[in-house]
């Protein structure tokens, strides 16, 4: 039985402040799933879009909403414009959690007539009393064609794990 997942490309870091993942969005595809596996961070992680250069694009034309779960305490909302995609993945108050996974759906980053829109959900386990979840909907409002994503702290905490960049066949 055949499946609907290509592995586009692996990435493992290690105590960074940032990343950037590149060449991983193409024409070959029009929805992608990152996975992030492993390192959390002491804060929260922030997302941009590489354009056809590998440049961020740092404008603020990112529109995002964000449901954050904690366990031991008020669930939070947020919806607003930035210039980035903020609560990409895990908290982890300890930082370099190991315990974090986060994923995301990329739909149509390559295609320069559309916007960019990405779902994302993210999860840690920080103390039997502190799980902690996220799940965010966002999008580029420009019709850039993007080829990769930077993830980044917002704290410039280090952090460390593993991407792996999946293309979809619909």
């Amino acid at each position: 039985m055949a499946t609907n997942y290509r592995i586009i490309k692996k990435q493992e870091f290690t105590d960074v402040t940032s990343v950037d993942i590149t060449n991983i969005f193409n024409e070959n595809y029009d929805v992608y799933k990152v996975c992030m596996v492993g390192g959390g961070l002491a804060g929260y992680g922030y997302l941009r879009f590489l354009d056809s250069s590998s440049n961020p694009i740092t404008t603020a034309n990112y529109q995002h909403g964000f449901l954050q779960m904690k366990m031991n305490s008020a669930w939070t909302q947020t919806f607003n414009t930035y210039n980035y995609l903020p609560f990409v993945f895990a908290e982890s108050p300890t930082g370099n959690n190991p315990n974090g996974y986060n994923e995301a759906v990329f739909y149509s980053p390559y295609d320069n007539t559309r916007w960019t829109v990405v779902e994302a959900s993210s999860r840690s386990f920080v103390s039997t009393t502190a799980f902690r979840g996220g799940t965010s909907v966002g999008a580029l409002r420009t019709t850039d064609r993007i080829t990769g994503i930077q993830m980044y702290s917002n704290l410039s905490n280090y952090f460390s794990g593993q991407i792996i960049v999946y293309g979809v066949r619909l």
